[in-house]
């Protein structure tokens, strides 16, 4: 559900202006790590919103309905033909309302913004399904500078727009409904808006909409992660806090999701929300495919895990960007003399046998022998530094490995089924030492 937040509303022009502005952030945004594919996002044209306009100018009056969510009054605009028709959207936000209620009592300080709720058949806006837009605190929602039917709402309001063509069916509209909800909810711990589709904002909404109404609604977070840093994800990110709310408590995606700012976009910033031995818990559960969905049933993917044989050449490069975690299932020699050496440096380690428990580590350790592969290795780097961890078993073993000049290390390349070419900086020398 892609969402705009605008920042400042003092007429219609610098509305759309700064609106436009903030849809387009994802589109433009350059990622933290170079390999990292953008995720689709929308985006919003000056036409899109002169329609819309043109379209609220022709709903009927600015009705304050009976329907409060907690301490937020809910407002609609409909169109003028359909004052007699039972009003679904209101009534699946007021079934939705006891379960928003309820989570809403993890929250330290109750969300109080009023919400006025529009559907809008427009078209545009990036094929959003939905999109909030909040006033400043204290502030008149930007529409009441050019619509004085809109002059009852209270100071601070926020605007819902629901696009119903775009939408599935009534469980779908529940979702997009309660997404926006947490939207609302973040304006008002920020105190501002502030535009953008960041990790925290959508992937927590995405979390608040599972709570509410469990949906199989879920962005390729396991697909781009072993290329992203984890504020390079938006949506996707709902599945750090289906971890976080089960390692933690509830409270705790709501204290990061509403109260997370611009200072966490930055992983150097992020990395600091929790010590090094929680982020390897994280990496860990991905691994251990430990990660459900809110109401419990599993999820619809699963980290990737590539293989390596470090008996072909003695030596490996696990690499990654930051705060991302990396899975790899490791064929080490049954018969190896020697251990398996891991230089992990400033990241965080975990590496577990077929039976066994994980073997956590940091800077250098090892892993002693008997081997049974496949061995699971997990790893984050749990700072803004790039993940780096060697690993190697040293000198001739019985089972005949013995090392290259070289060694294979994981470097792009086209064939995404072979992640892994030799490295050397003697080109052409290949031969096996004796």
């Amino acid at each position: 559900m892609w969402s705009i937040f605008p920042i400042a509303r003092h007429s219609p022009a610098a509305a759309r202006a700064v609106a436009a502005a903030v849809a387009m952030v994802s589109v433009l945004a350059t990622p933290l790590h170079a390999a990292c594919p953008l995720p689709p996002s929308g985006s919003a044209s000056d036409r899109d919103w002169d329609l819309l306009e043109d379209e609220i100018a022709e709903l009927g009056a600015l009705e304050a309905t009976e329907l409060s969510v907690g301490e937020q009054r809910v407002f609609r605009l409909r169109p003028v033909a359909h004052a007699d028709r039972p009003d679904r959207l209101l009534a699946r936000l007021a079934a939705l309302a006891p379960r928003i209620e309820e989570l809403q009592e993890a929250i330290a300080e109750r969300p109080t913004r009023a919400v006025l709720l529009v559907e809008s058949r427009v078209g545009g806006f990036g094929e959003s399904l939905g999109f909030t837009s909040c006033a400043e605190t204290g502030r008149p929602l930007w529409l009441e500078s050019r619509f004085s039917k809109l002059a009852a709402l209270p100071a601070g309001a926020c605007l819902i727009v629901a696009f119903p063509d775009r939408i599935r069916n009534d469980r779908h509209a529940d979702f997009v409904l309660a997404h926006e909800w947490m939207h609302t909810m973040q304006v008002e711990a920020y105190g501002h808006s502030t535009g953008g589709t960041d990790w925290w904002r959508e992937g927590s909404a995405d979390w608040f909409a599972h709570k509410v109404v469990p949906d199989h609604v879920i962005e390729s977070f396991f697909a781009r992660q072993p290329a992203c840093e984890l504020p390079e994800h938006t949506y996707g990110a709902q599945v750090f806090y289906f971890w976080g709310e089960s390692s933690f408590d509830t409270r705790w995606v709501f204290e990061q999701g509403l109260e997370g700012e611009e200072w966490l976009r930055r992983s150097e910033r992020t990395a600091q929300t929790l010590p090094p031995e929680r982020w390897l818990d994280w990496a860990i559960a991905q691994a251990d495919a430990t990660i459900a969905m809110p109401d419990g049933r599993p999820l619809p993917a699963g980290v990737v895990r590539p293989e390596i044989d470090i008996g072909e050449s003695c030596q490996a490069t696990i690499a990654g960007p930051a705060l991302s975690v990396q899975v790899r299932e490791l064929s080490v020699p049954a018969s190896a003399d020697g251990p398996l050496r891991v230089e992990a440096g400033t990241a965080q380690v975990a590496i577990r046998q077929q039976s066994g428990d994980w073997q956590r580590m940091s800077g250098t350790g090892e892993v002693a022998p008997p081997f049974f592969s496949p061995l699971t290795l997990a790893a984050i780097s749990p700072s803004d530094e790039p993940l780096s961890v060697d690993l190697s078993l040293g000198a001739e073993t019985a089972s005949g490995c013995a090392c290259f000049v070289g060694r294979w290390m994981e470097l792009p390349g086209d064939d995404p089924q072979r992640p892994f070419r030799f490295g050397s900086d003697a080109s052409g020398i290949f031969a096996q030492l004796p």
